[in-house]
């Protein structure tokens, strides 16, 4: 194994070992969002009233946006493919980890822009002294472009390794931001979903008022006899006009007596029974 077969060996380990970190971070980030998820109760969205629905809304937009920038981040770590010359001149300025304007990484050039003119000079001047016969000048050439393809190499494999080290990085920060902003995204949304409940619907049996009697348990004569009289409570059956009917209980009001003074309630079970 020569030289360049093992600095492609050390450098294809390091960014295996960063992509795979990655998915492992992602994957449990993927876990606990879909713990979180799991526990929003989207099944109310409509039962709320539009204003918490709007906030509810917003919420979980915010929440599904930060959780995509954290995928893109990551699909980026694991995306870093081939490192052509436009690329790596971009990316240079960029790289704040490595030193890609290292002269020992560059053959003695002090910078990567440098040291790619040259290079293609040289394959230039080359290509020409081939085309030409120019044995002489081959000759020459050829331990020059020996060299420079050597560091060339080099560098390639120190800045696929550098790119993928710098979207690690901005995807780990990233990472921690966005999770923190979906936390609360989330947060709100269970808010508003917890207290923006419309109140329920209250179901009232409204019908013509007619004429029953009223019995009344123990419970009811003591609460009622100041009411309705000792007398009147003291009735087996006393007459009574019932109203309406609101959820279980009857709203009656008494006919007017000797016994009876006039008065308007509301009877359940533990008052007494309309029949």
């Amino acid at each position: 194994m020569d030289d360049l077969e093992k600095i492609a060996e050390t450098y294809s380990k390091a960014i295996d070992h960063l992509r795979n970190t990655s998915k492992w971070i992602l994957s449990v980030f993927a876990t606990v969002a879909g713990v979180l998820v799991a526990g929003l109760q989207l099944s109310n969205l409509g039962k709320i009233e539009t204003h918490y629905l709007t906030i509810a809304a917003g919420a979980f937009f915010v929440a599904l946006m930060a959780v995509l920038v954290i995928i893109g981040m990551t699909i980026k770590v694991l995306g870093t493919g081939t490192v052509t010359e436009k690329i790596l001149r971009d990316f240079v300025p960029k790289s704040k980890d490595i030193n890609l304007n290292d002269p020992l990484l560059l053959g003695g050039y002090k910078k990567v822009d440098e040291f790619l003119d040259a290079y293609k000079k040289v394959n230039d001047e080359y290509v020409t002294a081939q085309k030409s016969r120019n044995q002489k000048t081959v000759e020459q050439l050829q331990n020059q472009i020996t060299r420079l393809d050597y560091s060339k190499t080099y560098l390639l494999y120190v800045a696929k390794y550098a790119m993928v080290l710098k979207a690690f990085k901005d995807a780990i920060r990233g990472l921690f931001v966005c999770a923190v902003i979906a936390s609360i995204a989330i947060g709100i949304f269970a808010w508003a979903t917890s207290q923006g409940q419309k109140p329920p619907t209250q179901t009232i049996f409204q019908s013509p008022p007619s004429s029953v009697s009223l019995t009344l348990t123990a419970a009811g004569r003591k609460l009622m006899k100041d009411s309705l009289g000792e007398q009147c409570v003291d009735q087996a059956q006393i007459p009574v006009i019932m109203l309406s009917l609101q959820d279980g209980r009857i709203d009656v009001v008494t006919t007017p007596s000797a016994k009876c003074r006039v008065a308007r309630f509301n009877v359940g079970t533990d008052i007494g029974k309309v029949q």
